[in-house]
């Protein structure tokens, strides 16, 4: 498992599931895209927080930025960053050119939201 994330026939990742035809064609050549080995439905999960626990953001990111940071290591990075007062897209700018360097060879797409 490269990069610790977990790939169809060792390529494809995991978190990707519209596209990728490949992966969903049966043996009839019938095109499903709900039980075939990447699926398009979405997994949703509701997650409550209590009011003094509330996220002050979202980062929505691409495999790229996953397959070469942790979770808490964006966490930190950008929390640290916006201490400094650093812009919100040098931010965004800087993690993507720190997982390039890093090593990662995947797309790298990162949306942060202020909430």
């Amino acid at each position: 498992m490269k990069y610790n994330v977990y790939r169809i026939d060792g390529g494809l990742a995991l978190s990707r599931a519209f596209g990728d035809f490949e992966y969903k064609i049966t043996k009839k050549d019938d095109y499903d895209g709900e039980n075939s080995a990447v699926c398009v439905v979405p997994d949703i999960t509701v997650i409550n927080v209590v009011k003094r626990d509330k996220p002050r953001y979202i980062i929505i990111a691409s495999d790229g930025l996953w397959d070469v940071f942790t979770n808490k290591e964006v966490f930190e990075f950008i929390n640290m960053s916006l201490k400094k007062g650093i812009s919100t897209k040098q931010i965004m700018t800087d993690l993507l050119k720190m997982a390039y360097l890093k090593g990662s060879q995947d797309n790298i797409s990162i949306i942060l939201i202020f909430i």
